[in-house]
């Protein structure tokens, strides 16, 4: 299933936070985790880089949106910082889905 926020902020919270997950989950990082995050485009146009981002199946509630939103989880690195925010976009925008196995 596509994760929610919950069960993304548990991933997050056991790799030391969100300097340090978004370090452990790149494909430039440590790989720690055991989860590489390859960087890939963005449909939606933002270019390519060291960077991807995975939907959360969290909808996020927009009162003045034509069409549904939900969160995800931006994943990035650059000189200074590594990074892993959560965002939220309509759920149009073509951002990659990172699956967890049910335990059933």
């Amino acid at each position: 299933h596509v994760p929610n926020n919950s069960e993304w902020e548990m991933l997050i919270n056991s790799l030391g936070g969100d300097s340090s997950a978004a370090l452990k989950l790149l494909s430039s990082g440590t790989n720690e985790s055991g989860f590489t995050a390859i960087p890939s485009p963005l449909v939606c146009g933002w270019g390519f880089g060291p960077e991807t981002s995975f939907w959360s199946d969290t909808p996020y509630l927009n009162p003045h949106a034509s069409k549904p939103y939900a969160y995800y989880y931006f994943v990035g690195e650059n000189i200074i910082v590594n990074k892993l925010n959560l965002f939220s976009d309509p759920q149009c925008y073509g951002y990659s889905v990172r699956c967890v196995k049910d335990n059933n």
